[in-house]
């Protein structure tokens, strides 16, 4: 780009261009489909969009480039002499940031009319004088003189730029506010209306991909199992892709913490349900998941339970022993796949989990601990209330929600 006779600090107000840019940053938010929203943290994404949308203050490198060059001057006057011998001198002051700031009127800044020729290209300021004689120290002067009070002007467009950002912030974090609230009463207004989705007229119909349901994989006992025990119980297998599942959507919580940071415990479980229910269902009834009773999670096959879980939020050491008592509260002689979800909402994460293993293991209960694969999970061998010979399984996930 080349710019001749840069007006340097006398084009558009600086303010108005700070305007343009709010503009633009609020036309991307409001474009923003609920989804991204629902998933991404209030302040990554104010950061994300400043970032973007940043205004970059140019920074001079002074490697006191130039050339000089012989030259003629026209004549003015009478003279027979159409021109008189004349000397170019030119240098060049190369930049990093944006151009358009060298031209734009900071708040406050110096005026100057210099001397010189200015002009911009490509990345550089050049600057350009023509002499008659050889007085390099009056050229000199005058070029520090330009770059001196370019700096000055630089740095004050500085202050004004910080200014900005600094405001733009809450305004930014206010509109997406605003545009996640819309989104969520667009979403219940179409519920309240009782509509239902309108397929695309010029939507492919050539290929449909099949929905195809996990089955959690079951066995049976021996045919002389105890009385009683020829109910289904849950495969390892399927037992760890439960968990895995689990595990997934609590990492989405921990990605996008700015979303769930006021959900108390019921509503965190109901977050766990739905991806359950998205997945998985039951050959007998075809609605698998329920939440029954005071159970928090809940999967049924055949009509019974073959994995139960509770879900609490760390409120110390205590409050985990009283759930594993609930939870051994709820399971029959024949449930033996078992979790604990645990949503911590301190700030030390790593001696939440420290202490998660010290509790389990001196449950009464607690038989040995076992290998997991997880940094956020601990698997144990519990035996049941009621019978020391019966074990189960007890799986505890732990995850971080703000508060």
């Amino acid at each position: 780009m080349s710019t001749s006779d840069a007006k340097l600090f006398r084009g558009p107000l600086l303010g108005d261009i700070f305007r343009q840019r709010q503009e633009r940053i609020f036309d991307e938010i409001d474009g923003m489909d609920i989804g991204r929203l629902m998933n991404v943290d209030d302040d990554e994404l104010c950061d994300e969009l400043l970032e973007k949308h940043a205004f970059h203050v140019p920074e001079l490198t002074d490697r006191r480039e130039g050339k000089v060059e012989d030259t003629s001057l026209p004549v003015e006057g009478n003279s027979d002499a159409t021109s008189r011998p004349a000397t170019r001198i030119t240098r060049y002051v190369p930049f990093e940031g944006d151009e358009e700031l060298l031209l734009c009127q900071p708040s406050r800044g110096t005026i100057f009319y210099p001397q010189c020729s200015v002009r911009i290209q490509d990345g550089e300021i050049i600057l350009t004088r023509t002499i008659t004689d050889h007085d390099s120290a009056s050229v000199r002067r005058e070029f520090e003189h330009v770059l001196r009070v370019i700096q000055e002007n630089l740095q004050q467009v500085g202050r004004d730029v910080e200014e900005f950002r600094q405001s733009m912030r809450p305004a930014v974090l206010r509109r997406i506010a605003a545009r996640r609230e819309k989104l969520q009463k667009d979403g219940l207004l179409f519920e309240q209306m009782g509509f239902r989705p309108r397929r695309r007229e010029d939507a492919p119909a050539t290929y449909k991909v099949p929905v195809v349901r996990k089955q959690p994989k079951v066995s049976q006992p021996p045919g002389k199992a105890p009385a009683g025990a020829g109910e289904p119980f849950l495969l390892p297998a399927s037992y760890d892709e439960i968990l895995r599942d689990l595990e997934a959507m609590g990492a989405v919580i921990e990605r996008s913490p700015e979303a769930f940071r006021i959900m108390d415990e019921e509503s965190l479980r109901w977050l766990f349900l739905v991806p359950l229910n998205l997945q998985y269902e039951g050959q007998a009834t075809g609605e698998t998941f329920n939440f029954g009773g005071k159970t928090d999670i809940l999967i049924r096959w055949q009509g019974a339970n073959i994995f139960v879980a509770e879900c609490k939020i760390w409120r110390g050491p205590r409050y985990l022993e009283q759930a594993i008592d609930q939870l051994l509260g709820y399971v029959t002689w024949h449930d033996t796949k078992t979790a604990i979800l645990v949503f911590n909402r301190t700030k030390d994460f790593s001696s939440v989990l420290g202490k998660i293993q010290e509790t389990v293991l001196g449950h009464p209960n607690c038989l040995r601990a076992l290998e997991y694969g997880s940094e956020r999970g601990f698997r144990y061998n519990l035996h049941h209330p009621d019978d020391i010979q019966r074990e189960l399984l007890l799986t505890v996930l732990a995850f971080e929600v703000p508060s």
